[in-house]
């Protein structure tokens, strides 16, 4: 049955080739308007339990969305590099609905002299 197939479609070729040809265009243009909505809340109804623990837990910590920032530096805890550290985070802050969570913010609660 599938040599029966591969027969066809191979004395059948440029049949398939043009049809193809003509099928890509307009099936590429309506593929690239596909979207994709992965959130929680497409996923999860308002009403569950689990989805309401979940808003809790970010009005706590933060929300999913996040960027992760690396500083490198031969003593990490020099205050020279904290202090570096601290000035760029305090200007990632003054950027409209960033909020920061970060070893030098925790340093800064715990220590008031750090800044």
């Amino acid at each position: 049955m599938l040599s029966k197939s591969f027969a066809v479609i191979v004395k059948w070729r440029w049949l398939f080739v043009v049809l193809y040809g003509l099928l890509l265009p307009p099936l590429g243009y309506f593929a690239a308007k596909v979207t994709q909505d992965s959130s929680i809340e497409r996923l999860i109804i308002a009403s569950d339990p689990d989805f309401s623990a979940m808003r809790d837990f970010q009005k706590t910590f933060g929300a999913g969305e996040y960027a992760v920032i690396a500083f490198e530096a031969d003593n990490p805890f020099d205050r020279g590099v904290l202090e570096r550290i601290d000035k760029a985070e305090q200007a990632l802050l003054q950027i409209e609905g960033v909020s920061s969570n970060s070893a030098t913010s925790i340093l800064g609660a715990q220590k008031r002299d750090f800044r």
